[in-house]
């Protein structure tokens, strides 16, 4: 058990381990007189019966508003049943009852199949693979009145071989984004993904609100196994995100019907769902972006630059896309991730569109296309339009070695934008302001005293407590290093 609780620490973190020891039944009043006697040969509770006790939990919540509701684990003496679960033992199974049984797997044994007084699947695709017969009825989930909006992508369901856990990174390498993972699963495989913020085990009805929480705006299915429902598809679908999984079993059946995905065929792979990542890309309404615009306006907060981060894998609508996007927001310069090999193709974009693309740099002085070094900023702009810029971070750039007032004060006119963290030297660590070794106050007293009129934004990165409180203690120093 001790063994267990460190591996999920580990590969999902604190928070998963807390989400699973504090997963319940829902309250629900079971009677043991009813007349109809529903038998769960899985786990009520949803952490160990997964998808199944969630979905009859939500059908009885429904029923015990027309009647009492008797929920058991194995019944011999009465007459009517509804069996649901899993059935590998049914020896308990009484000879003279009245069997509805309720499938949602491949368990049930055939001989079984000829004396139930009828079957329920959750999919033709199933019903199909028993032979046709029975009865198709969509199990119900808990509604949700959170709806998710946002640019960011996410794995969700658990993270295990036969649901295409193993083809994560590959996705993540060949479809750059912001991506998340919702759900618990294999250790190792957890631990191989790099680039996804990694969120492990969620309660059971709370994904909506996950997805609203963290702006999902597409969620990935990646299963290599049919699926013969999917109740993390039906869960996406209530928080209004579209969802791309590969062409097989119920969930495509469900995308056909119902629409709202986009179908890969299982031989395209990671790379197929990569092509689907870029398709829902370029096909977001600039609607949703105007929306965007407005809240801040609302708010009173001023929008001054989109981030949209170019790589060497994007296609040239993709790039073209991230300028769109900026126009619909109402801004006139781009921050990005990219590399210098990627340079010409923004320089087009941003040239016709007439935005500032302010490159940002990073640590990784080891690779020369990645911008780190003065010489990377220098020459993307010396061998393109005045579009490309730089945006500055001063804690990578000194950590370094490098000495962002100097660069600050030779390309004041191409910078864009600053982001100030505190880093130790040599490649350190991010520190609380004031206890690394970047230059904050020499660079925000340059700012000021030769009026650059460059924006210098906190980048809050260290290990602290309460983000909110930490950003403060971060905004204070700034205003000391000004007073």
């Amino acid at each position: 058990m001790i063994r267990t609780i460190i591996n999920v620490a580990r590969s999902e973190g604190l928070r998963s381990v807390a989400a699973r020891a504090l997963e319940r039944v829902w309250p629900i009043r079971f009677r043991s007189n009813s007349p109809l006697v529903n038998v769960l040969t899985t786990s009520a509770r949803p952490s160990l019966g997964g998808g199944v006790a969630v979905q009859l939990l939500a059908r009885l919540a429904e029923e015990q508003r027309l009647r009492d509701v008797s929920l058991m684990r194995t019944e011999r003496n009465a007459k009517k049943l509804i069996v649901e679960g899993a059935f590998d033992d049914l020896a308990w199974l009484p000879d003279d009852a009245e069997v509805v049984f309720v499938v949602h797997d491949f368990t049930l044994p055939r001989h079984f199949v000829s004396r139930a007084k009828a079957i329920v699947f959750p999919s033709a695709f199933l019903r199909d693979a028993y032979g046709g017969g029975g009865y198709v009825i969509e199990p119900g989930v808990i509604e949700s009145d959170q709806r998710a909006k946002g640019e960011s992508i996410a794995f969700v369901g658990s993270v295990k071989p036969d649901k295409g856990g193993a083809l994560i990174p590959e996705i993540i390498r060949a479809a750059e984004a912001g991506y998340h993972v919702f759900g618990g699963g294999d250790f190792d495989l957890l631990r191989a993904i790099r680039g996804a913020a990694i969120h492990g085990y969620y309660r059971a009805a709370t994904l909506p609100r996950l997805l609203a929480r963290h702006h999902i705006g597409l969620a990935i299915l990646p299963s290599i196994v049919p699926e013969s429902f999917s109740l993390t598809l039906s869960e996406c679908w209530s928080a209004g995100v579209p969802v791309i999984a590969f062409d097989h079993g119920a969930i495509a059946e469900r995308i056909r019907a119902h629409g709202g995905g986009f179908l890969v065929p299982l031989e395209a792979g990671a790379a197929g769902i990569a092509d689907a990542v870029r398709e829902w890309r370029t096909s977001v309404p600039m609607m949703h972006f105007q929306d965007i615009r407005k809240k801040f306006d609302d708010a009173g907060i001023l929008l001054y630059a989109y981030n949209y981060s170019f790589r060497d894998n994007f296609t040239d609508q993709e790039i073209a896309r991230g300028f769109e996007m900026a126009k619909a927001l109402g801004v006139g310069i781009i921050t990005a991730s990219g590399t210098l090999s990627v340079v010409d193709r923004v320089d087009k974009e941003a040239s016709k569109n007439k935005i500032k693309v302010g490159f940002h740099g990073h640590s990784d002085v080891k690779h020369p296309n990645e911008f780190s070094t003065p010489e990377t900023f220098e020459k993307a702009m010396a061998g393109h339009s005045r579009y490309i810029n730089v945006n500055l971070d001063i804690g990578h750039f000194f950590a370094d070695g490098f000495d962002p007032v100097d660069f600050i004060n030779k390309h004041h006119d191409r910078t864009v934008k600053i982001h100030v963290k505190d880093r130790k030297k040599n490649d350190g660590e991010n520190m609380p302001f004031g206890e690394g070794d970047t230059p904050i106050r020499a660079v925000l007293q340059l700012l000021e005293k030769k009026k650059y009129k460059i924006p210098a934004n906190i980048e809050y990165e260290y290990k602290g407590n309460d983000t909110v409180s930490e950003v403060k203690k971060c905004f204070e120093y700034c205003k000391q290093a000004l007073a």
